[in-house]
């Protein structure tokens, strides 16, 4: 099969076909160091299946800039905030009425035991505040995929080269309770050229949310949708 020449959307600089290219439908240009899919230059050149799925609309809290490459952006508050945060107002306000009565009845050791009811108390409290304000920014530019929470400091930014990438898969966690209730919760992860898994985002309560990432990662990258082990797809 004679391959046709590719050339770099930015800077329009020619790009070498390798093996990797074709099973990825991937580039990245040696040059300005650009990342886009061969599916978005009209090139197709594999005999892939189609899609394992439908395509994802946007859902509700998600956004999406391309004024520097590509940028995801998911807002963190959700229905679920508004129960934290009554739950965190009575558990706050249950604390300060049991210490004011230990302090003026001078029972300290009561005031004690509420040290590690306290801290979970302020980690609730700030769990909820970082949920009204913060953002999830995930972007991609200049072959380099970022993940920034923030603006309150939030465990879990990362920075990846986007050509270790091979695929990106959804995971779900069920968790149940002791009543027979259950809740799930989604994390969206990528796989490196070693097939080693890595969590991207995790925590999601919102499945659309978590498959439209990956959807949107994909298409941007270039990256087929295939079925990895353990993944969920709606």
């Amino acid at each position: 099969m004679e391959l046709l020449e590719i050339r770099c959307k930015t800077c329009g600089s020619p790009i070498s076909l390798t093996p990797a290219i074709l099973l990825r439908q991937s580039v990245e240009c040696d040059y300005c160091k650009s990342v886009f899919g061969l599916t978005s230059l009209g090139q197709d050149l594999s005999n892939e299946p189609p899609p394992l799925r439908a395509k994802t609309a946007m859902p509700k809290g998600i956004s999406i800039e391309s004024d520097e490459g590509f940028t995801l952006v998911r807002k963190w508050l959700s229905p679920a905030t508004y129960f934290f945060l009554f739950f965190a107002l009575f558990w706050n306000g249950f604390l300060v009425v049991w210490n004011v009565i230990a302090f003026s009845s001078g029972q300290y050791f009561m005031a004690l035991f509420s040290l590690i009811h306290g801290a979970v108390g302020l980690s609730l409290g700030y769990k909820v505040v970082a949920d009204f304000a913060n953002k999830t920014r995930i972007q991609v530019t200049f072959g380099t995929l970022k993940v920034n929470h923030g603006p309150l400091p939030w465990p879990g930014n990362a920075e990846i080269a986007s050509a270790e990438i091979v695929q990106f898969f959804v995971r779900r966690t069920v968790s149940r309770s002791s009543k027979g209730g259950s809740s799930s919760s989604y994390a969206v992860m990528w796989m490196d050229q070693n097939q080693k898994s890595h969590h991207l985002i995790k925590g999601l309560t919102s499945p659309d949310q978590a498959l439209y990432i990956e959807q949107e990662l994909e298409t941007y990258l270039g990256i087929r949708d295939r079925r990895v082990e353990g993944d969920f797809k709606g």
